[in-house]
């Protein structure tokens, strides 16, 4: 639901929590989690009371999706921009919605992770040497096809749009099969002609951008696949 409206009500109730627990205490705050957790660390960040911003002191986001291109501009996050540290593994999937940046050297940390395609979003699988993250090269190629197929899709709607498209989404993985990303990419040889056909079944409008989603994804899940042999 992220994708497509904001404020969501979990991300009102983590600046309301943010700002509680900074008045019972007086010290320094670190903030962060992971996936849908990172997306929730930001926007409590950017929006609690700027005394209260000064007293953070880093913001973490570990594969979580990002935002529309108006909360960047929003005073409240302007102010912790530089305190934000994201990462996200190789083959990142859900932490590079929204996000328009593809290369380490725009400011994020890919790490090494022993998982295959979306299995890389949990993060028992990333590397880790001496408490600190084991660095990739970059995002793979076909994460950053994949990033930039949906992002550019959702560039061009409205929200009503967008909820309707991941809906859609959903139901199409859903139509392959299995109850998690994981066996679905186990079994993606079985299950990919199966959410193809569900995919042509849809609005024509978004019809083509549904199937190169699952291409992509499928492109990303063998590019793991082969790498882990």
């Amino acid at each position: 639901m992220m994708a497509f409206r904001r404020p969501v009500a979990s991300q009102e109730a983590a600046a309301r929590y943010l700002t509680e627990l900074a008045g019972h205490w007086a010290g320094p705050i670190m903030v962060g989690g992971h996936s849908k957790g990172g997306n929730l660390a930001v926007y409590a960040a950017a929006n609690v009371p700027s005394e209260i911003q000064e007293r953070i002191t880093v913001v973490y986001s570990h594969d979580g999706p990002g935002f529309d291109e108006v909360f960047f501009d929003e005073d409240g996050y302007v102010r912790i921009a530089s305190k934000i540290h994201k990462s996200v593994p190789g083959s990142s999937i859900i932490g590079m919605l929204f996000e328009t940046r593809e290369h380490v050297e725009d400011g994020y940390t890919v790490v090494s992770s022993d998982g295959a395609s979306i299995m890389q979003h949990f993060a028992l699988h990333w590397q880790v040497d001496h408490g600190q993250f084991v660095q990739a090269d970059g995002l793979t190629s076909s994460a950053q096809y994949l990033a930039r197929t949906i992002n550019g899709w959702m560039a061009k709607y409205d929200d009503e749009h967008r909820r309707k498209f991941i809906e859609n989404l959903f139901a199409i993985f859903e139509a392959g099969g299995y109850d998690t990303f994981g066996d679905l990419t186990s079994h993606l040889t079985q299950s990919l002609p199966i959410m193809l056909a569900a995919a042509r079944n849809i609005d024509v409008e978004d019809r083509d951008v549904m199937i190169e989603v699952l291409k992509g994804f499928a492109a990303t899940a063998a590019a793991s696949v082969i790498l882990a042999k």
